[in-house]
């Protein structure tokens, strides 16, 4: 029938021209399945040789902070606790942000002081891919930090 098939390619052109919804994977959401769901968890381990903010003091008080973007830009903010008086902190600390459809993470160390904290490297942005991702170094001028991350 003539407009049967009319009626019925209609529809598809009308279907192809609207943004299909993501029906892959129940992980996964957005236009085009890019927003992966899933529970992010960072662990932080050690740093080695950072650098010294304080020189007359000899020491530094480091602390990483982490912040947690979704697909829609919302970021949360978690930091590990401060290490006092070492350039060789160790934290074996995990910072869990839950589950969320995340996108990327952020970190930078810090130095914290009583007046303003001083940073001790530069902020690194990682695009999240699934998997457990351990050993991972975060370069802090001459020094380094190693951290593990799990998206899931």
């Amino acid at each position: 029938n003539p407009v049967v098939s009319t009626i019925a390619t209609s529809v598809l052109n009308i279907a192809t021209r609207q943004s299909p919804l993501c029906v892959q994977s129940v992980r996964n959401s957005g236009t085009n399945c890019e927003h992966r769901t899933g529970r992010l968890r960072i662990y932080a381990r050690y740093g080695r040789d950072l650098p010294d903010t304080n020189p007359w003091l000899n020491d530094s008080d480091p602390y990483i902070e982490f912040i947690a973007v979704d697909s829609n830009g919302n970021a949360i903010r978690s930091t590990t606790s401060e290490k006092r008086g070492t350039r060789n902190p160790i934290w074996n600390e995990w910072i869990d942000f839950g589950t969320n459809t995340w996108k990327t993470f952020k970190m930078k160390v810090y130095d914290a002081d009583v007046d303003s904290d001083d940073s001790l490297s530069n902020q690194e942005t990682r695009w999240l891919s699934r998997g457990k991702h351990p050993s991972l170094r975060h370069n802090c001028h001459m020094g380094y930090v190693i951290f593990d991350y799990a998206f899931y």
